[in-house]
């Protein structure tokens, strides 16, 4: 929020103090950060040739001022009835009273005073940063909310204190406010519930279709019933209710009935078929009960692992493996021991339940099983074909596909950050961001809310950090809402000023940068140049920056090498001021009061405190000559100049030495245009470019950091957790069938999906993502429900002692109804989703994407191909052993 308005400065500030103090004790703020925020001084300016005449150092005159300005503790006065604290006070509360502070009387009594050697004035301290909101001044605060701080009730309790605080404003003094960032929240949150709402509807529909109303109702019930108790546990477990809770809510809102289905179905089953609901409901649930503990198993078995990944991808999606697994496990309390009961209760037998299939799905059903005698008639085929298929599209991702790591629709914002070479003013800075600010006023208005400045500072707002420098400088542009009228995407009017701002000149460096959803993730490209010397890799660093402009699709480049600026150094001479008996502190305080000021004392008025300052005169100041100049008076009360005790000298340096892996360091940043070119691309081709640099250059090096090492570990950490989560679901699947070979029937579901998932990707144009491999390991616990199922139901028809063909081809006509229902609810539940493709919810869509088209093609797979890799493994097991996979015994039989 920015204080602003016509009213003096003095008038903003005392508003802006205010603001800060009670935004301060707003509960969830972690600190006020301000900008074009001074302090009211009272500044002594010294004319030292004057004072040089009336043989008076600056130290003496501080030392008046701070001896004039005391409040001593003297002890207590105590008799037999009182106690009194004594205290010596004699203190300094205005300009004038400074001005009037007795330096020294000489033998003729005459008094030199402050003001005979000074100008004394009350001012605002010097200028360290500027804010400007819209091209006005303005005292700027940036609220900051501490970890764990609800972004929305913060925001709701400052709006609350602003429009009290507002009324008690004169019309001189406005708030504007800027860059609230509870809008997107809430815009996203809304859209995520949206979602959530419409799955939910998807899903009692297909409910509603495939079973009768009565069963579909108390299925469907499990739904909020899942969900009220994961939000108990959530608040139990301290986790708060953010986009990733709310989009892992929404992912699992398709799987939390898929328990609550398989065993609705199955009474069902028993209920067309004539028994009791009481009956139907205790042998239905009781016969899928372990296929369904380990159908929920194995889809925890694919999320848990998830908390294993490292960096700030695993801080990223954290919450959607837990949120996930407790939904999951709510669901298969509320499957076994609720539905049941209320399926007992309220479900009826007969004609009801018989007429449900006289339609289209008796028809669909029937052509199913034709068409599963056909494919296990020619199953070698099939499974060779299906396996081409899976190899060709593995092979179309891996070398024709674009990995992006976070590809976002939309933008919130971005911001023009600004480094002009060391030493210039901060006017000049300003002066070089008013004409960004022009730019963003030339811009329609339903693109841009608000331009903000910060000059003299440059705030990261993805990690808080602040860097402080008179030659810094940003300006924010500040999107309008997603859903604004004739509003154009951010990415756009960013591109835009992109070009503009190519044609300022006089700066270091200029970068526009974006802001938007997802983890901070760094630059497309961090190109590291390491070696012995700065010469040696400047000219690395400007090699390859000259070959990245040379590629099609590169923006921003830039690097961080800072050559420092010119700086006046003053070197005493030991054996001068030992002659006049100085010290190099003194010569240290002299150069520091005459430029800088020093302090002498602080005056407490009210409840502020306002330092009293020492300071040559604004002519000297200014005047370099006047550095060799400066007087210092003796011990023996003489008078010296600088010049005369101390060599001063122009030097430049380098005003910061960056390192990395104990090396001296520069970075080089670019920019990608993932239309043209990702970053991995780039980075693989910089370094084919530069694979000889050790050998051209001894010494120095060239590593990569950014999004592309961020992508490196994020990819070697979802690879560990999807590896240990397929490990899992074996043994999980072991278990389950006492055999090592038939979990690999059911797991073979998971890399056929892969076919779904690339496919889904580029039909919706979309390319490869970290949160589409996210989607992809979570599909591995998904995929394999419904096999998993179908093949536990050939193994009961086995021991029951159906043959070898009529317990597939009756597993399968069974288990149609469930597999399609369980697939459908997920995938309609998570369409909604899949299909964004505008604002910033859409950059989840990649997720559910790979989930939707991987689970559409795995519930092909799992009616079709899996019957026939379980015939196939027959056909291992006959050859090899004489017999069919399931070996009987006569109390089983």
């Amino acid at each position: 929020m920015a204080v602003a308005g016509t009213a003096p400065e003095s008038v903003k500030r005392k508003a802006a103090d205010e603001l800060k103090n009670r935004l301060s004790r707003i509960e969830g703020i972690a600190r006020v950060q301000t900008s074009g925020f001074r302090d009211i001084e009272i500044w002594a300016e010294i004319d030292p040739l004057r004072a040089s005449a009336m043989k008076i150092s600056p130290d003496r005159i501080a030392g008046a001022i701070a001896a004039a300005n005391i409040n001593i503790p003297a002890g207590r006065m105590k008799s037999s009835k009182h106690d009194f604290p004594l205290r010596t006070t004699s203190e300094l509360k205005t300009a004038d009273d400074t001005a009037r502070v007795v330096i020294y009387r000489d033998n003729a009594g005459r008094q030199v005073r402050v003001r005979d050697v000074a100008e004394v004035t009350e001012r605002f301290e010097q200028e360290q940063t500027l804010g400007r909101v819209d091209g006005e001044n303005a005292v700027s605060l940036l609220v900051m909310k501490a970890q764990g701080g609800s972004t929305i009730k913060i925001v709701d309790h400052i709006r609350k204190m602003l429009d009290e605080f507002r009324a008690a404003l004169p019309a001189s003094i406005q708030i504007k406010t800027s860059q609230d960032s509870s809008r997107y929240i809430r815009q996203r949150l809304k859209t995520l519930y949206r979602s959530g709402t419409i799955g939910l509807i998807f899903v009692c529909i297909i409910l509603f279709l495939f079973l009768n109303w009565r069963m579909a109702f108390w299925t469907a019930i499990g739904i909020p019933a899942s969900f009220a108790g994961t939000l108990m546990i959530m608040d139990y477990l301290g986790i708060s209710i953010n986009m990733m809770s709310i989009f892992a809510m929404i992912l699992v809102l398709g799987m939390v009935v898929d328990d609550a289905i398989i065993v609705t179905e199955n009474v069902f089953r028993y209920l067309q078929a004539g028994l009791k609901p009481g009956r139907a409901a205790v042998m239905g649930a009781s016969q899928v009960f372990k296929p369904v503990i380990a159908a929920t198993t194995t889809t925890v078995a694919a999320f848990t692992p998830m908390l294993m990944m490292s960096g700030i991808m695993g801080k990223f999606i954290s919450n959607i493996p837990i949120v996930v697994t407790i939904t999951l496990l709510v669901s298969l309390v509320e499957a076994f021991f609720i539905l049941p009961s209320h399926l007992a209760d309220f479900a009826k037998p007969g004609k009801e339940s018989i007429k449900k299939e006289t339609g289209w799905f008796r028809k669909a059903r029937k052509r199913y099983r034709s068409l599963i005698k056909v494919f296990l008639r020619y199953r070698y085929g099939v499974l060779a074909l299906v396996l081409t298929i899976f190899l060709g599209t593995l092979y179309y991702a891996v070398f024709h596909m674009k990995f992006v790591l976070f590809n976002s629709k939309d933008l919130v914002g971005f911001i023009v950050k600004v480094k002009m070479p060391a030493g210039t003013s901060l006017e000049e800075t300003g002066r070089i961001l008013s004409k960004v600010e022009e730019m963003a006023d030339s811009l329609p208005k339903q693109d841009v809310k608000a331009a903000v400045s910060m000059i003299g500072m440059t705030l990261d707002y993805q990690t808080g950090r602040v860097r402080i420098g008179q030659n810094l400088g940003q300006t924010l542009f500040e999107s309008t809402e997603f859903d604004t009228p004739g509003r154009r995407n951010a990415y756009l009017v960013m591109d835009e000023i992109r070009e503009k701002v190519k044609l300022l000149t006089g700066m270091s460096t200029i970068e526009v940068n974006k802001l938007g959803g997802g983890p901070p993730i760094g630059h497309a490209l961090e190109a590291r140049i390491g070696g012995d010397n700065y010469p040696t890799i400047r000219e690395i660093a400007r090699e390859v920056e000259d070959y990245l402009k040379t590629i099609p699709g590169v923006k921003d480049i830039r690097d961080n090498f800072s050559p420092g600026k010119s700086e006046i150094r003053v070197i005493p001479d030991p054996a001068k001021l030992s002659l006049y008996g100085l010290t190099k502190r003194d010569i240290a305080s002299a150069v520091r009061t005459a430029f800088d000021g020093e302090v002498a004392t602080t005056i407490r008025r009210g409840r502020e405190d306002i330092d009293v300052r020492i300071i040559f005169a604004k002519p000297y100041r200014d005047d370099l000559d006047f550095i060799s100049q400066i007087p210092l008076t003796t011990p023996s009360d003489k008078q010296v100049r600088l010049s005369s005790i101390a060599d001063i000298k122009w030097e430049t340096g380098l005003s910061t030495i960056n390192r990395f892996n104990r090396k001296r360091t520069i970075k080089v940043f670019a920019e990608v245009n993932t239309n043209i070119i990702t970053s991995s691309e780039l980075s693989n081709t910089v370094k084919q470019r530069f694979k000889n640099i050790s050998r051209d250059y001894p010494g120095s090096s060239l590593d990569f950091g950014g999004e592309t090492e961020e992508q490196r570990k994020s990819v070697v950490s979802l690879v560990k957790a999807s590896s240990l989560g397929i490990l899992v679901i074996y043994l999980i699947l072991g278990t389950l069938f006492k055999s090592f070979l038939q979990p690999i029937v059911v797991i073979m579901a998971i890399p056929f999906s892969y076919i779904g998932v690339v496919l889904g990707h580029e039909f919706m144009g979309e390319p490869i993502g970290m949160l589409s491999l996210i989607g992809l390991a979570a599909l591995t616990g998904i995929v394999v429900n419904d096999s998993l199922v179908m093949v536990d139901f050939i193994n009961g028809a086995r021991l029951n002692g159906a043959g070898r063909w009529l317990s597939i081809l009756r597993s399968a006509f069974v288990r149609f109804r469930a597999v399609i229902l369980t697939s459908l609810t997920t995938i309609l539940g998570l369409s909604t989703l899949a299909f964004k493709t505008t604002g910033q919810a859409a950059f989840l869509a990649p997720m559910a994407i790979s989930i939707v088209f991987g689970l559409v093609f795995s519930t092909i797979l799992t009616l079709l191909v899996i019957p026939c890799m379980y015939a196939v493994l027959d056909d291992l097991m006959i050859k090899i052993y004489g017999r069919e996979g399931i070996v009987f015994r006569e109390r089983d039989v």
